[in-house]
C-alpha cells in the first residue's frame, strides 16, 4: 500500500466512533503491530504497519460506512412508512 492509499486510510478514521476504533486497535494488536499508548491514547505510525494490516482496516472502515449508509436508508423508510400510515389512518 503506497503513501497516497495510506494517507487516505488515516483520513478515513477520523470518521470512526469510539467502539470502531477499538475494532481498529484489535486489528492492529491481532497483528502484533507496534502501538504507543500514553494518557492521551493509542498510537501507531500507518507508515510502518503492515500492508495486511492496512488491508483489514480499509475492509473494517468499508464495512462500517456501508452500514451507515444501510442504517440511514432504514431510518428514511421507516420515516416514509410512519407518514404513510398516518396518512392512511388518518391519526
Amino acid at each position: 500500500m503506497n503513501y497516497d492509499e495510506r494517507k487516505q486510510l488515516n483520513e478515513s478514521l477520523q470518521q470512526l466512533v469510539k467502539p470502531e476504533f477499538e475494532e481498529i486497535f484489535r486489528i492492529l494488536k491481532r497483528n502484533k503491530e507496534i502501538l504507543t499508548e500514553n494518557n492521551n491514547g493509542i498510537f501507531f505510525n500507518f507508515m510502518e504497519i503492515s500492508d495486511s494490516s492496512c488491508q483489514q482496516i480499509k475492509k473494517f472502515i468499508s464495512f462500517c460506512m456501508e452500514n451507515r449508509i444501510s442504517d440511514i436508508n432504514r431510518k428514511k423508510e421507516m420515516e416514509t412508512l410512519r407518514k404513510d400510515i398516518h396518512i392512511e389512518t388518518g391519526k
